[in-house]
């Protein structure tokens, strides 16, 4: 299937993050309880204090490794979503740059540029690449809840029914975590609408809501980057 090069660069980099997904399985976890319940079966057959002892160490062991895990998987999967936004962000700038090389008229709605920075280019093809650059990013202001309306009035088709939601809860939860530490606040609990969860709480990304999120992101970003490629035949 053609893909615009926006597309591309974002596949790759989503590829590494469902690679980096793969790794939060427990697989060394696994290991370590393996390794712990062959020693506690083996001690259970004998009787002496050194034992006990022995078998309380396989325990503490065990502990260890399974909190160690929790700790880092849980980080990480919260800081997931900081990455699946930054990936989505970078796919759109590349995206309406790609359209806006097919469309000048789109550069009308971009803010004039400073007279120095004018002055200052090598050519009338720099100006205009960072015009580009710069009408993406004012497009890309306010996040989904805004994407969506303006990539419709384009002519952007396509999307599916909770498309808007799944990205509009990502974006939320990762405002969340960067700027208010995954702390739940009542305007966050009011959108998303999740009764488990009150203010206060600490907000946390379990492995179904990222793989929710990411199946909307896929969904959202297929759709988005056929409507970027009609656009420039169109154009």
């Amino acid at each position: 299937m053609t893909r615009t090069d926006a597309y591309r660069n974002f596949e790759a980099n989503f590829g590494e993050l469902l690679a980096t997904m793969k790794l939060l399985m427990p697989v060394e976890l696994q290991r370590v309880t393996t390794t712990v319940e062959k020693r506690i079966h083996r001690q259970l057959n004998k009787s002496t204090p050194s034992n006990v002892k022995a078998i309380r160490t396989a325990v503490s062991d065990l502990t260890s490794a399974v909190d160690e895990y929790v700790r880092g998987r849980t980080m990480l999967q919260d800081w997931m979503a900081v990455v699946l936004v930054t990936l989505v962000h970078a796919y759109l700038e590349d995206g309406l740059i790609f359209i806006a090389t097919k469309n000048r008229k789109l550069l009308r709605a971009a803010d004039s540029l400073d007279n120095d920075r004018v002055l200052e280019a090598a050519s009338i093809e720099e100006l205009r690449a960072e015009l580009r650059k710069q009408w993406a990013n004012k497009t890309l202001f306010g996040g989904p809840e805004k994407w969506l309306p303006r990539l419709h009035k384009m002519g952007a088709r396509g999307y599916k029914k909770d498309c808007a939601f799944r990205l509009q809860h990502l974006w939320d939860t990762r405002n969340l975590i960067v700027h208010g530490r995954g702390i739940a606040t009542t305007a966050y609990l009011r959108k998303q609408k999740n009764p488990s969860v009150k203010p206060g709480d600490r907000v946390r990304v379990s492995t179904g809501l990222l793989a929710w999120w990411v199946q909307g992101v896929q969904d959202f970003v297929d759709a988005t980057d056929q409507f970027f490629l009609r656009y420039g035949v169109q154009m």
